[in-house]
């Protein structure tokens, strides 16, 4: 069976160096993933441009935002009904507890930055990792849909199918450092969307000759 070291190293030889998350601060990090929850990212990215039309896209102003028009301004991210109260706990959240100031929470040792921000409305592992990686840039690994969707293809299982078993699984595996983290997250998001579908293209795949998949 490919090792996960070798899985990246391929991945990264035919997909190259991937720039991911795309975002201009750590806040629009955290908003971007959140508002990823359950939509496409072409969906989110409308919502993120249509706060930078309305110059909402800052903590303070999405703290103090009525939630109608916050629900407005993010409609197209979809669970329009649930998504602005995430927004709103996670920034009511910055602001009691860190004056707004992100590089606060940064500082925080990675386990109570974690245990901090699941505590928050809304953010469940998938989230909080995807807000300690990209946007505090802490060493953790992001368990997502397409992570397991291509490992499971490539003939891994775990002893528990569950979010702490294929990261700790990962973790033991990898070199353990926030760049090869970001990076193999990115190369299996970009993996995924390109051939390793819900309906995968296996032609041409670069992990073909490793893929247990039975329309291969």
């Amino acid at each position: 069976m490919i090792s996960p070291e070798i899985v990246y190293s391929d991945l990264k030889k035919h997909y190259g160096w991937q720039q991911w998350w795309p975002a201009e601060t750590a806040f629009e990090i955290m908003v971007g993933a959140i508002l990823t929850q359950g939509t496409s990212w072409s969906n989110v990215e409308k919502a993120i441009d249509s706060l930078k039309s309305a110059n909402a896209l800052d903590l303070e102003i999405i703290n103090e935002m009525p939630r109608d028009h916050l629900s407005q301004l993010i409609y197209s991210a979809g669970f329009h009904n649930v998504k602005p109260d995430r927004l709103k706990s996670l920034s009511s959240y910055l602001m009691a507890n860190f004056d707004g100031k992100i590089e606060a929470l940064k500082r925080l040792p990675t386990g109570t930055a974690r245990s901090q921000l699941l505590a928050i409305d809304g953010i469940g592992p998938e989230t909080a990792d995807a807000i300690l990686l990209y946007a505090l840039g802490k060493s953790v690994f992001i368990v997502d849909t397409y992570t397991k969707r291509l490992f499971t293809r490539l003939g891994y299982a775990v002893e528990q199918d569950s979010y702490d078993s294929w990261q700790a699984f990962f973790v033991s595996q990898m070199h353990k450092t926030t760049y090869t983290f970001q990076q193999y997250h990115a190369l299996i998001v970009e993996h995924s969307k390109a051939r390793c579908k819900s309906k995968p293209i296996c032609n041409s795949c670069p992990l073909a000759s490793h893929c247990t998949f039975p329309s291969k």
